[in-house]
């Protein structure tokens, strides 16, 4: 039997990218109810495959003047081609190989990551030059996409690569940023309700793990947070876990439950 390492996956269907040099030319798709494999080609220089939005693919694609050089054996042409280039956000439907543009920005200078969606729209975080060298960039604001304009939601508070997206049920909720190297707090930017919410970590820097850590929203409104760890059935310190009330949380409780980890007792 084959194997087929996913690069991501849904609720239909893993995905493996299929790589040649920077484009990602065909996701390999495994149907996770009929075992289906079929191969799914996409349009030529795509560069990121973000996810799916409502049936169609929502790709980045390098739009150039001529060809991209190979960026190793045609170094100056690569750059020359690159600096005059620029990436497409797009939405490709792979049955018709229809492509709706969305948004375009230069390829050198500030960029885009995809984030989720939410309520039909589509977040991005917005990469900004941070004058530390030539494309040095640092995360800045998350931005909503609607009608071809990035607009701004949030400001991330500091300037911090430490960035994450919480989802739930296929949706985004949280935008998260750690700030003083993981030690002291977490920003939270709820889409929810707009508002902003600071989150004490409790730190052992001794034994390096924190609890109230959000790592996955839950479906009833709750939240599993990292509690520390346990020692498994081999001996091996891991990472605990335990669940709370989506609302105690962001208003500082630490009122955990905690999840009885398997230690083989």
């Amino acid at each position: 039997m084959a194997r087929l390492p996913p690069t991501w996956y849904d609720d239909a269907a893993l995905y493996q990218e299929n790589r040649s040099n920077l484009w990602v030319e065909s996701l390999t798709r495994l149907d996770r109810t009929t075992g289906e494999v079929t191969l799914q080609n996409l349009p030529g220089q795509t560069y990121t495959v973000c996810g799916s939005v409502d049936g169609r693919w929502l790709l980045v694609r390098i739009s150039s003047p001529s060809p991209v050089p190979d960026p190793i054996s045609e170094k100056d042409a690569f750059d020359a081609t690159w600096q005059n280039s620029t990436a497409e956000i797009i939405l490709y439907e792979p049955a018709s190989g229809e492509m709706e543009k969305l948004y375009e920005f230069p390829t050198i200078g500030d960029g885009y990551d995809y984030c989720g969606q939410r309520d039909g729209s589509l977040y991005f975080i917005h990469w900004q030059t941070n004058g530390n060298g030539i494309g040095d960039t640092a995360p800045a604001t998350v931005d909503k996409l609607e009608n071809g304009a990035m607009t701004p939601v949030w400001t991330l508070p500091v300037s911090s690569i430490r960035v994450s997206t919480v989802q739930q049920q296929g949706e985004l909720r949280w935008v998260t940023q750690l700030t003083e190297k993981g030690e002291v707090a977490i920003k939270i930017y709820d889409l929810a309700d707009g508002q902003t919410y600071t989150r004490a970590i409790e730190w052992d820097k001794v034994e390096g793990w924190n609890a109230g850590y959000p790592e996955k929203l839950l479906a009833n409104d709750k939240i599993l947070v990292s509690n520390g760890s346990y020692t498994d059935v081999y001996g091996i310190d891991r990472k605990a876990y335990a669940v709370m009330d989506c609302a105690a949380y962001l208003a500082g409780s630490t009122d955990y439950t905690p999840i009885a980890m398997y230690t083989g007792d």
